[in-house]
């Protein structure tokens, strides 16, 4: 995936999760928390912040098992250069 293609796709969720809450007349934060409770299997992922992400970050398959956690949501709970980490991937090269 392109950096302008994940761009579009975090934009058309935002305009989604707005759409969404005018039409049960509720906040983006509850729509927000409601597809993140749902849709983040805690279970699968987990969140590894800065400076302990850099042991990971030379390992072969971290690009495609770790995320930049860098929405606002997430940046004011982790701060930045945090990640979301793939458990399994973890548990392999452990």
């Amino acid at each position: 995936m392109t950096k302008e293609q994940r761009n579009d796709i975090k934009a058309d969720i935002k305009r989604s999760i707005a759409h969404i809450a005018r039409l049960h007349n509720i906040s983006e934060e509850e729509v927000t928390s409601i597809l993140i409770d749902d849709f983040n299997d805690e279970d699968d992922f987990t969140i590894i912040q800065w400076p302990d992400i850099q042991a990971f970050m030379d390992i072969e398959g971290f690009d495609e098992n770790a995320c930049l956690a860098n929405d606002d949501y997430f940046l004011d709970i982790y701060g930045s250069s945090a990640y979301f980490v793939n458990k399994n991937w973890l548990n392999k090269i452990n």
